[in-house]
């Protein structure tokens, strides 16, 4: 689908239907429409982000895709020099906010897929290292990473003091897992990551002690066989202003 009520979609598989409206990525936004009224759905400075650093050369790779057990759309985009998409821009609808989603190894498409014994939809992501679960408990297979950045943690107006971070995982007791906690400047800046090893079955939660108003959690692989990650607690107070 090229062209809806005069908007350009960007490429053949970046429009998808969320509840009576579609989201479009066209070439110079992203937006929600229900064919009378359109929302831009970034701020203006993501929007700049997104497509300063999209690769103009591999554009027509880029897609999104619906994930309804999260009620997020995942704008899948090659970040600068890569071929593949390798990056996402992650938008719920639910609570009208985005983040940035990093995907190492590259994700060539996504499909929707009903779990063993029914329930809500989980999605499936395809891309050089395999099929991987998407859903609301990414499975996070041996040597891998999950990241996300630009979390604000209530209002990007205040300053939040972050305490703990308590991973809720599953995986082999006695296998390590490297939980690393940065500090942004913005939801678009490099974070700043102060790192900490948690032990599967042993550890409970992991002391971090950052101040800032934007803030990225990483999670990488070192020594289990295998974990699952369901979810992730963090502790946090407002300290002021800016």
């Amino acid at each position: 689908m090229r062209e809806i009520l005069g908007l350009g979609a960007l490429a053949r598989n970046c429009v998808v239907a969320i509840e009576r409206r579609h989201f479009v990525l066209s070439d110079n936004d992203v937006v929600l429409h229900d064919g009378m009224n359109i929302k831009s759905v970034l701020s203006g400075k993501l929007r700049r982000w997104l497509f300063r650093h999209m690769n103009a050369a591999a554009r027509e790779r880029c897609f999104v895709h619906h994930n309804p057990s999260s009620h997020e759309v995942f704008v899948f985009f090659p970040m600068d020099n890569a071929e593949e998409p390798n990056m996402a821009v992650v938008y719920n609808y639910r609570t009208d906010t985005a983040a940035i989603r990093s995907f190492e190894e590259g994700v060539r498409h996504a499909a929707s897929a009903p779990p063993t014994g029914g329930g809500v939809l989980e999605s499936v992501l395809a891309g050089a290292g395999g099929l991987q679960r998407l859903g609301d408990g990414p499975v996070v297979a041996s040597m891998s990473r999950l990241e996300r950045v630009g979390l604000t943690l209530g209002s990007v107006h205040r300053k939040k003091l972050l305490k703990r971070i308590t991973p809720l995982v599953d995986g082999e007791r006695g296998g390590q897992v490297r939980v690393s906690v940065g500090v942004q400047t913005d939801a678009w800046s490099e974070p700043v990551y102060q790192d900490a090893l948690y032990t599967i079955g042993m550890d409970f939660s992991v002391p971090v002690g950052l101040e800032g108003r934007y803030f990225a959690v990483r999670f990488e692989n070192v020594s289990a066989r295998w974990f699952r990650l369901h979810d992730y607690l963090i502790e946090y107070e407002e300290t002021g202003q800016w």
